[in-house]
């Protein structure tokens, strides 16, 4: 610690520091309080709107808005084919990614191609090339997640996911 520095000094600026990354995480980052509850417009607004101002995202905003099933999957297509969208690629193959692990089958529809042609278009060792290699593999598969459902998607049993989480077996003592 600088000679010229006081303990409390320090103290009080990471106090302040934690406090204001506590209030901004705690409050979703200026999302509406009923933002689970909108439609889809009015979500994917409130979200791009706290995106800009805030710069990180929210899984439980991107989850609320794949909630809306192929709604959400060709919003957040024509958001990729349109090139001037207003959320970042990853979040809107974030979002196309839980549609279909949500368990709404995209393979077929408007989000399978211009996710298809990321995935060939950009690099292999870029998080947004990795992403879109993810999410077509996905739709190709039919991955449903064993553990999260859309609610506008269909009740389907779980395919192709795994569990994470390894099983442990106890060794005999």
């Amino acid at each position: 610690m600088p000679q010229n520095e006081s303990p409390i000094t320090l103290r009080t600026a990471e106090l302040v520091a934690v406090v204001g990354l506590l209030s901004v995480s705690a409050c979703g980052g200026g999302l509406p309080r009923d933002y689970e509850r909108l439609p889809l417009d009015k979500q994917w607004q409130a979200y791009a709107h706290q995106i800009h101002r805030y710069g990180h995202p929210l899984l439980h905003a991107r989850a609320a808005i794949a909630e809306h099933g192929f709604a959400a999957a060709d919003m957040a297509a024509h958001c990729i084919d349109a090139k001037s969208c207003d959320l970042p690629l990853p979040e809107a193959l974030g979002i196309i990614h839980l549609v279909q692990t949500g368990g709404c089958q995209l393979q077929g529809t408007k989000a399978e191609a211009p996710v298809r042609k990321l995935a060939t278009d950009l690099p292999t060792d870029s998080a947004d090339g990795l992403l879109a290699r993810i999410t077509l593999e996905a739709i190709e598969h039919d991955y449903v997640s064993p553990t999260w459902h859309a609610r506008d998607c269909p009740l389907r049993p779980s395919r192709g996911a795994t569990s994470p989480i390894p099983t442990t077996q106890r060794s005999p003592t």
